[in-house]
């Protein structure tokens, strides 16, 4: 119960906070297409759909 405890514990929570607030779904997270990605990533693997098709949602 030492003050100095309890102030460094509510500023690490105030620090570590997410405005924002959490994804509540997978659905809410941003889908960027790979030639779009602001960081170079190379596409590889199985697809669950052809190219152009609407995807599940």
């Amino acid at each position: 119960h030492d003050a100095t405890v309890q102030q460094v514990l509510r500023n690490a929570v105030k620090w570590a906070a997410n405005p924002q607030g959490a994804k509540r779904a997978i659905h809410d997270a941003p889908n960027v297409p790979v030639d779009k990605a602001l960081e170079p990533i190379v596409e590889r693997g199985g697809k669950l759909h052809t190219a152009g098709e609407a995807g599940f949602r």
